[in-house]
């Protein structure tokens, strides 16, 4: 193994030599014999594995299961004994999850065995050479894995047999879940034993028990057990979960007749939200292993959450469950937002003729500082629903960073419930999206560019400092991109500037070469600002006052407050988002905040900050992570004397809200008490006090129309025809559009959707497309399509003018970082359910200008059964 423990030289004339050696704990798991012979002038070499098996290295775990079958919302209790090789109960720490076995049908355990792990074998690490090369190598023998345990499973009926209270009333399921059971850390006492409460979830199916244990020792073991949940009578629904108002579908309530007898059964599926429109009932009788299937058309007429109830009954038993279905508006959103003050007077509000009252959702947000706004703004960047680099970091980062410098009570809950899950997912994320050269680019599969590299490896290293877990080799190569790409020229000073900034963070500022770059005359406010945090950060001071007195000369006053711009006013490149005003203005607050915390500018520059809110948030989620990061490094005054503010809806007073650090009033549907056309919105107060307004709602147009602000999107549908070529088939795109009418399509068939997305230039582009109901999205490669590069679905490699593409159970999503000219993306359809359907408009923006946006035109899809 990992030296030579022996050697001996046998001698003999017969051709099989023997050697003994005596197994000892020092060679466990395993230990190499290996073989030398010279004879007649030639060498040969051989070497074998034996394995030396240790019993005090395994631990034997068992769990107690208290019958075969359980009915689906039962409490059980599971027993936990965990054993070591003599059959004795010993003390141990277990894991123990119950997951539906489904789940791994999708994607296969791949935690290795845990004693396996613990006690992995040795490699060899002694070899035998000669002058000669010939020589024969003996193949390891497999280590053998311990299969898991099975449950012997009695089909016992009257085992899972319940009392249906009343006769034909079933409980009604609607409790699902993938993971039944997660608890991490389970104790067994002296003698081994444990025991774990276990709540089922109202599931038909097999679930997976896993424990895993191991000893103060090392020694430790794992053990798989089956779990089934089931009844006589099963029943189903399948239906599209996503509906648009208007949509007409059909639910299937599909029923099993497990038990041992022929069954009369009633069928019955009621609704709530959404209406029937044919028969929803169905008397059948059904022979034992049997099923029986009642089909109901279904028609999406309101907006909101509408609820299925399936229920399938018998004389003795019977089961019901229920399952929601979501129906969206028949349109798209309009949203406004604005900031003002308590002595400004009224606002208007124009809701459009066309809208979907009951979609309606008005908040009201009143802060009396900057540092008081940061909550509401942490639960938009939590919430956001995309993923690149930046918005990756952006999510994760200022949450983290306020829960070290604010209260509880400065932070929503839930943002301080999750955290840890999202600094883990953000890190692993980010971590992926490396690239080979130790840069990163906004996606995964786009160039490195030394913004978003500096950006990302600033949050790391920022999380890192607040004991987050970060790869270290992660952070030595994004380092090392940096070194090498932050002294060339060919990047602007923006990109630049944040890259030393990064690097004074990691304590790696290269000092000389930064007093070259912050001597250049003209310098943005934004690199200004970095500049000086860079020296500040790097105990620069002098060097650092000096980058904020150009700073600072360079402010614009205005009544709003103070805040800076680029030299030719305004934004330089309309996609940028390093040098528009927010970012660049809170940036220089927290140079502000950092280096002259005294300083008078410091509320104005704040109090403009606070009038470019639209509603909770800034215009992005980088403007928005910067403002955050700019308030979290001042020293704001608070009070906690409450301040009374009344909200007035089209002059009526709705609500006096008691402000302290913050206040909120939400309101949503009719109950935003907001109307078709003009209204007004105004709060009064005796004290001045900044506020925001946000509202946004559904249009409902006649026409879903496409239009363009800067984007223009098309949309179009082929149908996919297969042909015979070679030894398989391929599919061929043949259009849809016939006499200005898109024809029918039928359940299993597949189409082709084409966006086509063109612009003059644009940087850090979104585009969204929403699956219609009753499809399912694949990608282009999921099939061999003419005139396709690849010839399998399988043969990868990123050639796409795009930088990802996330498929999604409702929508599809592209992102680019670069759009010039007309560029296009396609997936593909399956036809799943009969029905008729609404495909809304494909939407596309700009991340960081969302004004910047378009639409296509709507469509209606049509799928019929087989046999239709």
């Amino acid at each position: 193994g990992l030296g030579i423990e022996s050697v001996r030289v046998l001698r003999g004339r017969a051709p099989v030599l023997r050697y003994q050696f005596k197994a000892t704990q020092g060679q466990t798991p395993n230990v190499f014999v290996a073989a030398a012979l010279m004879n007649g002038g030639r060498s040969y070499s051989s070497a074998k594995r034996v394995l030396i098996d240790d019993p005090a290295a395994k631990l034997t775990l068992s769990i107690g299961i208290a019958k075969p079958r359980f009915a689906p919302g039962e409490t059980t209790t599971l027993s936990v004994k965990t054993t070591n090789a003599g059959g004795k109960g010993v003390p141990a720490e277990v894991s123990v999850a119950v997951v539906d076995e489904g789940i791994y049908l999708v994607q296969p355990d791949t935690v290795p065995e845990i004693s396996a792990f613990f006690h992995r074998p040795r490699a060899n690490t002694v070899g035998t050479d000669f002058s000669s090369n010939w020589y024969f190598m003996g193949v390891p023998r497999p280590v053998p894995v311990s299969a898991p345990s099975a449950m012997a499973l009695a089909d016992s009926a009257t085992e899972s047999k319940r009392s249906l209270g009343q006769a034909n009333e079933p409980r009604v399921r609607q409790d699902f879940k993938d993971t039944a059971l997660w608890v991490a850390q389970v104790q067994t006492d002296a003698n081994g034993a444990a025991t774990v409460q276990l709540k089922l979830p109202d599931n038909l199916t097999t679930w997976r028990v896993t424990a895993k244990g191991i000893t103060r020792n090392s020694s430790a073991g794992e053990l798989r057990k089956p779990l089934l949940v089931t009844q006589d009578i099963v029943a189903r629904i399948g239906v599209p979960r996503n509906l648009v108002r208007g949509d007409q579908t059909q639910a299937s309530l599909v029923m099993n007749n497990n038990s041992t007898t022929t069954q009369p059964v009633t069928l019955e599926l009621r609704s709530s939200g959404i209406k029937a429109t044919s028969r929803s009932a169905l008397a059948a009788t059904v022979a034992a292993g049997g099923r029986s299937t009642l089909r109901v058309s279904l028609t999406a007429d309101t907006i909101g959450t509408a609820k299925l109830q399936g229920r399938a009954v018998s004389a003795t038993t019977g089961d019901a469950l229920e399952i929601p279905v979501t129906v969206k508006a028949r349109g798209f959103t309009e949203r406004s937002a604005f900031s003002s003050d308590t002595t400004a007077g009224e606002r208007v509000i124009n809701v459009a003729g066309d809208a979907a009252l009951e979609t309606m959702n008005l908040r009201v947000l009143v802060t009396p500082s900057l540092t008081a706004a940061v909550a509401p703004a942490l639960e938009y960047l939590v919430g956001y629903p995309y993923g690149c680099s930046e918005q990756t970091m952006s999510r994760f980062l200022p949450a983290l960073l306020a829960s070290r410098t604010l209260g509880k009570n400065d932070l929503g809950a839930e943002t301080i419930k999750k955290l840890p899950e999202y600094v883990k997912i953000g890190i692993d994320r980010l971590e992926g999206f490396q690239h080979d050269d130790g840069g990163w680019g906004f996606w995964q599969y786009d160039d490195s560019t030394l913004e978003m590299s500096a950006y990302v490896m600033g949050g790391l290293l920022r999380a890192k400092a607040l004991d987050a877990k970060v790869n270290a080799a992660t952070l030595e190569r994004g380092l090392e991109y940096l070194r090498t790409a932050v002294n060339q020229e060919r990047y602007s000073r923006n990109e630049r500037s944040a890259a030393y900034l990064t690097l004074s963070i990691a304590a790696a500022a290269p000092l000389e070469a930064m007093r070259r770059f912050a001597a250049q005359d003209a310098l943005e406010p934004s690199v200004l600002a970095r500049m000086a945090i860079a020296f500040s950060r790097a105990g620069q001071k002098q060097d650092a006052t000096d980058a904020l007195d150009r700073l600072k000369a360079m402010r614009v006053e205005t009544p709003r407050g103070v805040t800076w711009r680029n030299p030719i006013g305004g934004r330089q490149n309309w996609w940028s988002w390093d040098d528009n005003p927010v970012t660049a203005t809170a940036l220089a607050l927290e140079a502000l905040g950092r280096i002259d915390p005294s300083s008078p500018l410091i509320p104005k520059v704040a109090a403009w900050l606070l009038t470019e809110r639209q509603g909770a948030r800034w215009v992005s989620t980088r403007d928005t992570a910067a403002v955050i990061e700019a308030a979290l490094s001042l020293n704001e005054p608070r009070s906690d004397a409450p301040i009374p503010v009344t909200v007035f809806l089209n002059g009526d007073p709705i609500k006096t809200l008691s402000v302290v650090r913050q206040a909120t009033l939400e309101l949503t549907g009719k109950d935003a008490l907001l109307k078709k056309g003009r209204n007004t919105v105004e709060l009064r107060g005796d004290t001045r006090i900044l506020y925001s307004v946000d509202v946004d709602y559904t249009r409902e147009p006649a026409q879903l129309i496409g239009s363009s602000n800067g984007l223009s999107i098309t949309r179009s549908y082929a149908k996919l025809e297969a042909k015979l070529s070679g030894d398989g088939y391929i599919f061929v795109p043949q259009s849809l559009m016939r006499v200005g009418i898109l024809e029918p399509v039928t359940v299993g068939e597949y189409l082709l959707v084409t966006l086509k997305i063109s612009a003059k230039d644009a940087r850090y582009v979104v585009l969204t497309d929403a699956v219609p109901a009753g499809f399912k999205a694949l990608e282009s490669r999921a099939l061999p399509l003419e005139g396709q590069r690849f010839a399998y679905p399988w043969a990868w490699s990123w050639n796409y003018w795009f930088s990802g593409l996330d498929i999604r159970d409702d929508r599809v999503d592209v992102y680019a970082d670069r759009l010039s000219g007309a560029q296009t993306v396609q997936y593909i359809l399956r036809a799943e359910t009969p029905g008729k359907y609404t495909a809304l408009p494909a939407q596309g923006f700009l991340m960081y200008e969302p004004s910047v946006n378009g639409r296509s035109s709507g469509a209606t899809l049509t799928v019929r059964d087989r046999g239709q």
